[in-house]
């Protein structure tokens, strides 16, 4: 045997009373709309406004900054003592994740920060 004769649970819609199996009724499927689910839909009302919503632009935060370094990398963070329930750990590092590190340093007072951005 093949398996030209299959039919899956998602073929045909499942009866209105709940029941399994069915009838012949629903068994030719959707008469040629296959995945076509949205038909009591009223595109009409699905119609965006005209009007732009104006917002704050928002930052990154670096404009009064210059970029030292940047690199990919995958951070970690150092405990000198960790406790978890009754396990105590020591002298143990975390993994944070990976992702992109940038030092900057700013223009005006040059204080210098680093700054991880997790993916």
């Amino acid at each position: 045997g093949g398996f030209s004769g299959t039919t899956s649970m998602f073929d045909t819609p499942a009866p209105a009373d709940g029941a399994a199996g069915g009838s012949d009724q629903n068994a030719g499927g959707s008469e040629g709309k296959e995945g076509d689910d949205d038909d009591d839909v009223d595109d009409s009302k699905l119609v965006l406004p005209d009007e732009v919503i104006e917002g704050e632009e928002v930052s990154a935060g670096h404009e009064d900054e210059d970029e030292l370094f940047h690199s990919r990398c995958q951070m970690h963070r150092f405990f000198k003592e960790h406790v978890y329930g009754k396990v105590t750990r020591t002298n143990i590092w975390f993994d944070c994740g990976k992702g992109d590190v940038h030092i900057y340093r700013h223009r005006q007072t040059s204080v210098v920060r680093l700054v991880f951005r997790q993916e």
